[in-house]
């Protein structure tokens, strides 16, 4: 793959992966991965290798926290007057069928598939959510995503 990537020009290579439920045991598949491509893989999440190509990863939410992507956007819209009656809905549904929600993980996607059916346009695609301006991508949450996206930008421009 090193061989192949300075043929092709490849000069760096970022992955976004979801923690889900275990962020320790993703970071180390993710950096396995890397490795048997035959790349340079970053001892952890969120920075690159100084080499060429370049690799990174994100691990959605915080690299820390069990989460994904979903946990950003429930938290980015929180202070949202919708997101009450969301988590009303979540909280019935919880007691009419009881727990439900084997993780919080489960409840954060589950928070946001609602949220996004009660917006005024509705969709079950997050992108789409994003591209109607349903999540507010300048919110802090989504700050230490931004920051590695800037840097995979910076570092595959010539």
């Amino acid at each position: 793959m090193v061989e192949d990537s300075k043929r092709t020009g490849l000069r760096v290579l970022g992955i976004l992966r979801d923690a889900d439920e275990e962020p320790a045991a993703r970071v180390q598949s993710t950096i396995d991965a890397i490795e048997r491509a035959g790349l340079p893989a970053a001892s952890q999440a969120g920075i690159f290798t100084d080499t060429e190509p370049s690799t990174g990863f994100f691990l959605l939410p915080d690299h820390e926290r069990p989460g994904s992507i979903e946990t950003l956007c429930k938290e980015a819209v929180l202070d949202e007057p919708e997101a009450e009656c969301v988590s009303a809905y979540l909280d019935c549904v919880e007691r009419r069928r009881g727990s439900n929600w084997s993780t919080a993980n489960r409840r954060d996607k589950a928070f946001v598939y609602s949220y996004m059916a009660a917006l005024v346009r509705p969709t079950d695609d997050t992108e789409v959510a994003a591209w109607r301006d349903a999540w507010d991508l300048t919110a802090s949450v989504f700050q230490p995503l931004r920051l590695f996206l800037d840097r995979l930008t910076d570092l595959a421009d010539p």
